[in-house]
């Protein structure tokens, strides 16, 4: 769990927007680096031109959540390590590494060591991936 400083790792899911990540961030698609971060913001809508990072488009593309959180993940003890957020090509984002995802409100209510979370914008299980980017016809470019 975090320590004093809070967690070394956190996702905060934006209120109809991105999700924030902070700590040690490394984003990739395919396996090719494309950043090594402090701070980024990930698209989570689906209409971002420069994704797997957000844009700004969510607010033009109509793009509603609260920010909730509805599961849980396993409590891990804090740990330390870089976080790596993998975008699949036309698919969600695997993150790997100690995380915390934080709501909304900016509650910690998730800790685990991997999650698969949704970049197309029509998961019912946001922020996590449940799907519906195959069902939905999600296209994103590569490289």
């Amino acid at each position: 769990m975090a320590g004093s400083d809070g967690p070394k790792n956190l996702i905060t899911v934006l209120r109809n927007g991105a999700l924030l990540a902070t700590g040690e961030v490394g984003v990739s698609c395919e396996g090719s680096e494309l950043a090594r971060l402090r701070r980024v913001l990930l698209c989570r809508c689906g209409a971002s031109r420069t994704s797997p990072m957000c844009d700004g488009r969510h607010g033009a593309a109509g793009f509603r959540d609260e920010g909730e959180v509805n599961e849980r993940g396993t409590p891990v003890a804090a740990k330390e390590g870089p976080l790596l957020v993998n975008a699949r090509p036309d698919g969600p984002l695997v993150v790997e590494g100690p995380l915390t995802i934080a709501n909304a409100k900016q509650e910690p209510v998730w800790t685990g060591e991997r999650c698969v979370l949704c970049r197309c914008g029509a998961s019912q299980n946001k922020p996590f991936c449940d799907g519906s980017h195959r069902s939905v016809g999600f296209r994103t470019e590569v490289g």
